[in-house]
């Protein structure tokens, strides 16, 4: 079976490159992707997803509210923040348990697949 990694990030064209980007990655992983906390908190309800990485600044629900989300529902599943806000604010965050990596933005699909692999 196929893992699967859910990308959150309100911004279509970064999803349209990493899809493309991990299509490299197809035999290891598969990649499912949600605009925002609310269709993220959708897609955890029905697919079983592996990991999960996901930008902070989202319309609707927020990273954090997300985040808290997975902490109380999905403890398991481990986190890559992805986000453009200053690195100080995020690496509070970054260091919390289930947090597994945190790539500022701008950042290279390839080393985010292998992070995630």
């Amino acid at each position: 079976m196929i893992r699967k990694v859910l990308f959150v990030d309100d911004d279509q064209i970064l999803q349209l490159a990493i899809e493309k980007r991990f299509s490299a990655f197809q035999d290891q992983f598969g990649t499912v992707l949600a605009d925002d906390g609310f269709d993220a908190v959708k897609v955890l309800a029905k697919v079983p997803i592996s990991v999960i990485c996901m930008d902070l600044m989202m319309p609707r629900m927020d990273g954090m509210s997300l985040f808290n989300h997975i902490r109380a529902n999905y403890p398991d599943i481990p986190v890559i923040i992805i986000s453009g806000m200053d690195p100080v604010n995020v690496e509070q965050l970054a260091q919390s348990e289930g947090v597994i990596g945190y790539f500022p933005k701008p950042f290279k699909a390839d080393e985010l697949g292998r992070k995630i692999l």
